[in-house]
């Protein structure tokens, strides 16, 4: 996850374990991939063979993966990046004193659609939807407009799907595929197979 902070005390975030980035780095050092981990405040410890990268804010790991992406053949956006953002955080902590406080969220940059916007022909781009209703119709809408070459529609929500568990429902989609329904498969056969699809993808490229 990102955290974006109110005051100095308080930030929104999301649920996100890290589960999944961790899960995704260590099958890519398995099969001798150079790894680059561009992570947040995640619960989750990272692979000490991976290159780390820890940033804090949506803000943050925008610049350092925008900046860095023109060195790499593989990008893949599993974080759970905050969309919002706080306007004017304070620079003190907010003391409660009854009053109501209103907080204005402004837009942050979506780094998959950068991405999509600049890279290279022979490079390959994946994406995440974590979505809680109309998985595929979500997850079809993303993968045209942030052009990837694959997007894992992930469904949120239940005991077995929550964050932070060892298991997922989901299924991977590429612009030629047809819609199938997610399965509930455990997060490491999810990584191999994402690995399995992005070869065959390189292949072709």
């Amino acid at each position: 996850p990102t955290q974006e902070p109110i005051d100095p005390v308080r930030y929104i975030s999301n649920r996100s374990s890290g589960k999944m980035g961790r899960a995704l780095a260590m099958e890519a050092l398995r099969r001798g991939a150079e790894v680059t981990v561009i992570s947040g405040p995640a619960r989750e410890p990272l692979p000490f063979q991976a290159e780390v990268i820890f940033v804090r804010t949506a803000l943050e790991m925008y610049e350092a993966t925008i900046s860095r992406f023109s060195q790499y053949d593989v990008f893949i956006g599993a974080a759970a990046v905050a969309d919002y953002r706080v306007a004017d955080p304070a620079d003190e902590k907010h003391k409660r004193n009854g009053d109501i406080h209103h907080l204005e969220l402004i837009p942050n940059p979506d780094i998959a659609k950068k991405i999509g916007e600049i890279k290279r022909p022979d490079q390959i781009t994946v994406g995440f939807a974590a979505e809680t209703h109309h998985l595929i119709n979500y997850a079809r809408e993303k993968l045209k407009k942030k052009k990837l070459d694959l997007i894992v529609a992930n469904q949120v929500g239940g005991e077995n799907c929550a964050f932070g568990s060892d298991y997922v429902s989901a299924l991977m989609m590429t612009p030629q595929s047809k819609d199938e329904q997610p399965e509930l498969i455990p997060k490491s056969e999810l990584t191999h197979r994402v690995f399995n699809r992005i070869s065959e993808i390189m292949g072709k490229k």
